[in-house]
């Protein structure tokens, strides 16, 4: 498993939203268990508005102006070989010898979720996105979503960058997950596993 779930690593999360830039949007993390698997599971909860806030839009001097709000993501901890955990169910290879993402997630209601890979770059703030629309989770099912890695497209602060890189899988530093989708209103995205996986059935 790639990313953490646990009481102990809860507190290295980071969340981040819109409030930065004088948004109205807020978001957290817990962790709870999942009675029926008996396993813990993330949820990243809260509420997106893309109501901009009153001028002045900058939220310092030497700021950007702000002309677009109503995001929050979190950052897992920082990935350490050989990205396992405890709480894996799974064998677990070297990233290189994998090429598919694996979430299993549940979003209520249903919006677009935007999956993030950071990695070891020279240059800052970059990351790898795939963006997924989940099906409206019925009671307590989970979903299992799947995406190849060089289906990501290399961004950088949210927006797409004009020269695209191959995903170098070994240098992956950190997963995110943002709600970003221009919608306002609640939203709940519970996270019960991140795999890497080899697109073979002598992986799964």
């Amino acid at each position: 498993a790639i990313l953490p779930i646990s009481s102990s690593a809860l507190a290295k999360y980071r969340v981040s939203t819109d409030e930065t830039l004088g948004g109205l949007s807020s978001a957290r993390v817990s962790v709870l268990t999942d009675a029926s698997l008996d396993r813990p599971f993330l949820r990243f909860e809260g509420r997106t508005c893309t109501t901009l806030p009153p001028p002045p839009l900058r939220p310092s001097p030497s700021a950007p102006l702000v002309s677009r709000v109503g995001y929050a993501s979190f950052l897992s901890p920082p990935l350490l070989p050989p990205f396992s955990s405890s709480l894996s169910l799974s064998p677990v290879l070297a990233l290189h010898d994998h090429d598919t993402l694996c979430v299993t997630l549940r979003v209520v209601p249903s919006r677009r979720v935007t999956l993030n890979v950071h990695v070891d770059a020279y240059i800052p703030h970059e990351c790898y996105q795939g963006y997924v629309l989940p099906l409206p989770s019925e009671g307590e099912g989970w979903q299992r979503i799947s995406m190849r890695f060089e289906d990501m497209v290399l961004t950088s602060h949210g927006q797409e960058k004009e020269t695209q890189r191959g995903f170098d899988k070994p240098e992956v530093k950190a997963f995110g997950l943002t709600v970003a989708d221009g919608t306002d209103g609640d939203f709940r995205v519970d996270v019960l596993e991140v795999v890497a996986r080899c697109n073979d059935d002598r992986f799964e």
